[in-house]
């Protein structure tokens, strides 16, 4: 990925006729993400309990090659991102509610490039991985 997604803080908030709405500020609305995630999504969204493994990695410059593989504890926060990712798959069919999600496991890591890692597994334990 060229630009890693954008979490919901990122996002405008204006107040609409007394209803607070958030929007898109400009390159905002992760059209890579959602390009990504609309060409693997299944045919048929899971109806049943849904685990996610989340792997982020953030780009890092060069000169310091040291962190490139060890965990990113600084903004933004794993739940974050997370909630517009989980918004996106719900959007596209992934799962039917987000609910249905358990576990959850987001892990943040310094790395070369940006990229993301998404594994799911359905309750039989089949791994769905993109």
């Amino acid at each position: 990925m060229d630009k890693m997604p954008t979490t919901r803080q990122q996002k405008g908030i204006k107040v609409v006729k007394g209803q607070v709405r958030s929007y898109n500020r400009g390159n905002t609305a992760n059209y890579e993400l959602q390009k990504n995630l609309l060409m693997n999504k299944p045919k048929v969204p899971f109806d049943k309990e849904v685990a996610i493994t989340l792997k982020v990695y953030f780009i890092y410059g060069t000169k310091d090659k040291k962190k490139w593989g060890k965990r990113k504890t600084t903004r933004p926060d794993g739940d974050n991102l997370m909630k517009g990712f989980q918004d996106y798959m719900q959007l596209y069919r992934y799962f039917i509610d987000d609910a249905q999600i358990a576990p959850l496991i987001v892990d943040r890591f310094w790395g070369q490039n940006n990229k993301i890692i998404v594994e799911l597994f359905k309750t039989d334990d089949t791994l769905i991985m993109f």
